[in-house]
């Protein structure tokens, strides 16, 4: 072997020995301030809410979930610097199916930057299995949407719509392994029909070096989340349907990721 390529080899480890330390001291922070952060303000939050009222539980703790989300993203700068554009767009329109593309396992952290904190995620089983976090997420009321049947959703979600609840889905349904967009599916779109409620297209830039394709532990980056205007169903038919999926799609494709689609005329 070479001098330069045992040279290039000896800063290779070191700079993963680096950022392992780094995401080790990163973990333990998180732990500490997800500890202190549910001892100083869940009691307060749990009075406030008065959630001792049937209907007020659910609420309070998707405040807190929000509120702790900012936090985490806040306190990790510089380590990530984030910012929001355009959230203006989305804050009518309430409630309603917010729509996501889907880089890393940590996106869920940035969707404590929607407009309104009464939102149910609709996520895939995984997050469920993390203590603590799953107990969470059950009383915020969100969906497994590998584990609830397809009836029990639409039911479930046009009673969360008529109360004033919005929904939020990554419709990729598992995260990017290469940075392109894969397929959305079509189940929020059929809830967004079937409720008369528009689909909010938000675009997550950045977040594949956060545990996504481009690196699998968390590296220094900058991230971007991006609203676009609401988006509505002409109705709820399959072609109707199938149609704001399509619009979305490409808007996503030729907004985000810079690609032109079918839909598009040289």
């Amino acid at each position: 072997m070479s001098t330069a390529l045992k040279e290039k080899t000896k800063d290779g480890r070191f700079v993963t020995a680096f950022w392992l330390i780094v995401n080790v001291l990163f973990f333990l922070w998180f732990l500490t301030f997800t500890f202190v952060i549910g001892l100083l303000v869940l009691i307060p939050n749990y009075l406030l809410h008065r959630s001792w009222k049937p209907g007020r539980h659910a609420l309070a703790i998707r405040w807190f979930i929000t509120f702790y989300g900012r936090c985490v993203i806040r306190l990790s700068w510089p380590m990530i610097r984030f910012s929001v554009q355009d959230r203006e767009l989305a804050k009518g329109a309430h409630p309603c199916v917010y729509v996501l593309n889907h880089l890393s396992f940590a996106d869920v952290f940035f969707c404590s930057h929607m407009p309104h904190y009464n939102i149910i995620i609709a996520i895939r089983s995984w997050p469920f299995k993390i203590p603590i976090f799953n107990i969470f997420m059950k009383i915020a009321g969100y969906m497994d949407v590998e584990k609830t049947l397809w009836d029990e959703m639409l039911t479930y979600s046009a009673e969360s719509i008529k109360s004033g609840t919005s929904l939020l889905f990554f419709s990729e349904g598992h995260r990017s392994k290469d940075g392109q967009l894969y397929p959305l599916g079509k189940g929020a779109f059929r809830i967004a029909a079937d409720n008369n409620v528009p689909i909010v297209p938000v675009a997550l830039i950045g977040t594949e070096s956060l545990g996504g394709y481009k690196s699998s532990t968390v590296r220094p980056c900058r991230v971007k989340m991006r609203f676009f205007a609401p988006v509505w169903a002409e109705d709820n038919s399959f072609a109707g349907v199938n149609d704001l999926r399509q619009r979305v799609e490409d808007l996503f494709q030729q907004e985000v990721y810079k690609k032109r689609t079918n839909s598009v005329k040289d």
